[in-house]
């Protein structure tokens, strides 16, 4: 059986904080048989519905620490914040029901593919309006015309390999000048 200690470390990872009988429910049952509930557990809320019904001047942030305290699907919200800490947008350029929406997508996506996941967030109005892509055109000299390239810099150095080339062992490569070489 899990230790006490063990289920309240394991939740504090796992979660935004469990309660006492979060705790015993984790003792009794195990880390495995709580993660296969968890990763069944639908997505309970949705941030965008919280925050339509929410003041006009509050932020969909409330919305969200509301949900990550108090849903049941933690796992869900945990994984969905990680993301958010990657996937970026803002209410100030996107505005707060484009933002809570996003949220939304995390949340129904965070246990797919990566491929499945990049996907979503490529097509979602948020990213497209915060990343400058929306609109944007292809390349043509007759038109003398230059795409908008944020969104594939932000997808190579951000969402996925990073700012600067690897050494096998994850140290930075550095080229002849002994400087860092970025990858984008």
């Amino acid at each position: 059986m899990l230790s006490r200690a063990a289920a309240v470390r394991f939740l504090q990872q796992s979660t935004f904080g469990g309660s006492v009988a979060d705790v015993a429910h984790l003792q009794t049952i195990g880390i495995d048989a709580w993660l296969d509930e968890q990763f069944a557990m639908p997505q309970t809320a949705s941030h965008l519905a919280r925050s339509l019904v929410a003041t006009p001047k509050s932020e969909p942030q409330r919305s969200f620490w509301q949900g990550y305290i108090t849903d049941p699907d933690q796992l869900r919200k945990r994984w969905a914040y990680a993301l958010s800490q990657i996937f970026v947008v803002s209410t100030r350029e996107v505005g707060r029901s484009r933002v809570a929406a996003f949220a939304d997508l995390l949340e129904q996506h965070c246990f797919g593919t990566y491929r499945e996941l990049i996907e979503h967030i490529t097509y979602s109005q948020a990213m497209a309006l915060y990343l400058t892509y929306d609109g944007n055109r292809r390349a043509g000299a007759y038109r003398n015309n230059v795409p908008d390239e944020n969104y594939a810099r932000e997808i190579m150095q951000l969402f996925s390999i990073g700012l600067w080339e690897l050494e096998p062992d994850g140290t930075r490569r550095l080229g002849l000048n002994g400087e860092p070489i970025p990858t984008y």
